[in-house]
């Protein structure tokens, strides 16, 4: 099964993009063509740019019907079908450094609680998560087309074929034997699960007059639609942090609250743990026209789609002053890795050389764990923390800092029977040993060869080129080869360090 789980609950104000993202909607390169071939694509794109036009005025039209709140705040969605499918945001009149880009109403938005409410999806309610009645609702209503409320919408989302460069949709797994092609085999395994839980739970069931619907490739299209395009709406006016129980877990969960090293902007597959308060401003959407703004990466926080529950509208500010014609940005978020740019929008930006990082699942850590535990053939074991939800944690170590004292914490609260521990200093060893642990493994999986011959795939790769397929792939294999050994070496010197001031006390 499927859960989408932001990793510690975020006190910052903001909607996060689903998995932090939306797919590529950024032109694609194109294959060099014959003369013929390109005249004849270039009159085909046209066409197919004019019918898109239509449909995003036709999307602009629908808002607009739904609720006089909605703002356009002068901008246009426009295809840039002629070099691949995608759309982008323009504005058509002046707008100014910090100014609202659009407004969109609560109305439009098709959410977790309308797909609970759908009387097709409903009966369903207890059996499946947050994220797979998404996944179902979606279907649904893109089956029914002319008879949705939403087909305005949906008529302008890419089809399989235009998200062909999303891994999911992957003819061939460009990213075997790597940390990052273990992530893409979880959720293929995810989107196969749901399509079998889908099929046990219709039986029986009239939702749509197909008896093999859905099909794995219609659940992977909805996966990879709702990957890259939906929000995780936060009210923007809320700043309460929220009340702790005097439990036994109490510090556990106020380190959850306020992780800085623990990536809170970065969503995983798991198990059910998506069970979130499914209100309007805590809920996973797809909120139509603000999901046609383009990733820049030097898009600042005002540029992250923000909810509102006084006024029950989404909206976003400009970080820079835009003039008539220029392409307008929003940010899919901050600090994310090349992993998550690909896995999750279907691209990577290639950026200036920044501080290398690796980023491993709570319950990932606790595995590894339990088997360091069982080689070194201890007598304790793993703590059991209720409440918390390791699988819904990320853990990130850089090759500056390692771990940092909140992830630390968060690992260390997991050995709390440790003998010799009164300062700590055991839990935080043994925390590190199992993350040098996973380090190692997921070096042993990667071939050096396919790291050598991902470098020369991606040579003479320039600042802020997009990459897709196979050179997004080598450039993550790349990356994520230096991460891990940057990650190691970082590990081990805190490691000494830590032994070094234990020594000397």
């Amino acid at each position: 099964t499927r859960h989408i789980v932001v990793s510690a609950p975020s006190t910052s104000a903001h909607v996060s993009k689903l998995y932090n993202c939306p797919s590529i909607r950024r032109p694609l390169q194109r294959c060099h063509d014959s003369p013929r071939t390109r005249r004849v694509k270039a009159s085909s794109a046209a066409a197919a740019d004019e019918n898109m036009n239509t449909r995003l005025d036709s999307l602009k039209a629908w808002l607009s019907s739904v609720s006089p709140s909605f703002d356009d705040c002068g901008l246009q969605l426009r295809s840039l079908s002629d070099d691949g499918y995608g759309v982008r945001a323009v504005a058509y009149k002046d707008i100014a450094r910090d100014g609202v880009l659009l407004s969109i109403p609560h109305e439009a938005f098709l959410t977790v609680a309308r797909a609970r409410d759908c009387t097709k999806c409903r009966q369903f309610n207890n059996e499946l998560s947050s994220f797979q009645i998404l996944v179902l609702k979606l279907l649904y209503e893109k089956r029914i087309a002319e008879a949705s409320f939403w087909w305005p919408y949906l008529r302008t989302l890419p089809s399989a074929e235009d998200l062909s460069s999303h891994p999911l949709l992957w003819s061939v797994n460009f990213l075997d034997n790597s940390h990052a092609g273990g992530k893409l085999r979880e959720r293929i395994q995810s989107c196969e699960n749901d399509v079998s839980m889908f099929e046990t739970l219709c039986v029986g069931q009239t939702i749509v007059d197909d008896a093999n619907w859905p099909s794995l490739d219609e659940v992977k299209w909805a996966t990879a639609i709702l990957t890259s395009r939906a929000f995780h709406l936060g009210d923007s006016t809320s700043t309460d942090g929220g009340e702790y129980s005097d439990s036994d877990y109490e510090r556990d969960q106020r380190i959850l609250s306020s992780l800085n090293d623990i990536d809170d902007e970065v969503w995983e597959p798991g198990a059910h743990a998506d069970d979130e308060l499914e209100c309007a401003s805590n809920s996973i959407a797809l909120v139509p026209w603000a999901d046609g703004l383009n990733h820049s990466s030097s898009a600042t926080q005002v540029s992250i789609l923000k909810y509102n529950d006084a006024t029950e509208t989404a909206s976003l500010q400009a970080h820079i002053a835009y003039k008539v014609g220029d392409q307008v940005f929003d940010s899919y978020g901050f600090n994310l890795s090349c992993t998550d740019m690909l896995l999750n929008y279907g691209f990577v930006e290639v950026t200036p050389s920044q501080a290398l990082f690796i980023e491993f699942r709570g319950d990932v850590f606790l595995d590894a764990a339990t088997i360091v535990l069982r080689e070194l053939n201890t007598s304790y074991s793993i703590s059991q923390l209720p409440g918390i939800n390791a699988a819904a944690t990320i853990l990130r170590v850089d090759q500056n800092v390692g771990m940092g004292d909140n992830a630390l914490c968060f690992c260390e609260a997991f050995f709390d029977d440790v003998p010799d521990n009164s300062d700590g200093t055991q839990s935080m060893l043994l925390s590190l040993q199992v993350i040098l642990r996973m380090c190692d493994d997921d070096l042993l999986l990667i071939d050096e060869n396919c790291v050598l011959k991902s470098e020369r795939i991606i040579k003479g790769v320039e600042y802020g080129e997009i990459l897709v397929n196979e050179r997004a792939a080598a450039y993550v294999i790349v990356n994520e080869y230096n991460a891990l050994r940057a990650a190691k070496t970082a590990v081990m010197r805190q490691i000494e360090q830590i032994m070094q001031t234990a020594s000397s006390l």
